[in-house]
């Protein structure tokens, strides 16, 4: 799946968290209300043979950028994450399932608009009778969207068919893949049991027990 800078739609949604079950529905993920930057979160549940894992983190986290690719290679980077987050959870979890029969059962991702006044600028630059006025007016409205209110968020959910009951204990990589990541919340639940932690760098173990 690629984006061009003329396409930049991310959104594939095929089942609902909970309960441990597929489904089929198409979703965006927009300005969640838990929306800060280093922040991420993971839900984990464990029932039986079966393991999933629903990770959601503001696109700054993976991106270092909450708007539409302005260059190739922020297309490139964009592209990017969205290939490492489709193709399972190895960039999150490392290799603790390899085991495991490992799905991608929703995949959320920002819609950013492709600005109309990025195009071909080159074709214009004969034609520069804007004064300095106009050039700020215009850099205001290119700037328009990228504020506070303008959130931009990640959200994936994998399912593992393990051959026997997943492991209790990960070490997370996705603090070494994604540096912007500072710190994961997670809640997890294993049978009639639930927990909570704060994962960071320097404490990246998550403990199901």
């Amino acid at each position: 799946m690629k984006f061009s800078r003329k396409k930049l739609f991310t959104a594939v949604s095929l089942s609902p968290f909970l309960p441990l079950i597929a489904g089929s529905e198409l979703a965006l993920a927009q300005g969640l209300d838990s929306h800060v930057h280093g922040a991420a979160e993971l839900n984990v549940v464990v029932a039986d043979q079966q393991l999933q894992v629903e990770f959601i983190s503001p696109a700054m986290n993976l991106l270092g950028f909450e708007r539409a690719p302005n260059s190739d290679d922020e297309t490139d980077l964009l592209n990017s994450v969205i290939t490492d987050l489709l193709t399972g959870g190895g960039w999150l979890l490392g290799d603790t399932l390899a085991n495991c029969d490992a799905s991608t059962l929703v995949f959320e991702g920002p819609v950013f608009e492709d600005a109309a006044h990025d195009h071909d600028h080159d074709e214009h630059d004969d034609d520069h009778d804007h004064d300095e006025d106009e050039h700020d007016d215009h850099d205001d409205h290119d700037h328009e969207g990228e504020g506070a209110d303008s959130h931009a968020d990640f959200r994936v959910q994998y399912l593992y068919d393990c051959p026997t009951a997943p492991a209790q204990e990960f070490r997370l990589a996705a603090f070494d893949n994604y540096p912007g990541i500072e710190e994961i919340t997670v809640q997890w639940v294993v049978g009639r049991q639930q927990g909570f932690a704060e994962l960071t760098a320097s404490n990246p173990v998550l403990n199901l027990e």
